[in-house]
Formats: C-alpha cells, sequence, structure tokens
C-alpha cells in the first residue's frame, strides 16, 4: 500500500500545483540571489522564483511573496520596510 499512497500523493501534488484560485495566496520565502538590478531570486519550499521589485532586499532577508489567484506569474514582494 505504500507504494500506491507514494502515487496518490504524487497526483494529488500535481493537482494542486495546477489549481486555479479564486482568491491570492502570500508564502514566505527568503532572498537567495540578486541576479540583476530589480530582481530577487526568492526561495519558497525549496522552489526558486525571479521576481522583480521596486523596494531593495538583501540576500538572507526574509520576504513574503504575493501569489494573485494562486499563479506563479506576476509575483509581488511585500515591502519589508515602509518608507
Amino acid at each position: 500500500m505504500a507504494g500506491n499512497e507514494k502515487y496518490l500523493f504524487q497526483a494529488m501534488k500535481v493537482l494542486i500545483d495546477n489549481m486555479k484560485f479564486e482568491f491570492d495566496i502570500t508564502k514566505k520565502g527568503r532572498v537567495v540571489a540578486i541576479p540583476s538590478v530589480g530582481v530577487y531570486q526568492v526561495q519558497i519550499q525549496g522552489k526558486d522564483y525571479e521576481i522583480k521589485s521596486k523596494f531593495n532586499y538583501k540576500i538572507g532577508e526574509t520576504v513574503f511573496v504575493l501569489f494573485p489567484q494562486g499563479n506563479t506569474t506576476d509575483l509581488y514582494l511585500y515591502p519589508n520596510q515602509l518608507n
């Protein structure tokens, strides 16, 4: 049964990863690199995302990322400090 459970969990993960949500999701991540000015590589649960932002962050900084309607496109980094 353990083998069948593994495939069931893999199938559930695929469904969830491709599911469209009618609401926004915010996840906590960490800046792992700055590939270019205004672009940050953020790691969330072992997966890396490149996100453009007009705010400044440092490598190793914890950030919150908005996933609009659960999608991985047009991600938004919340500002950590208010000016």
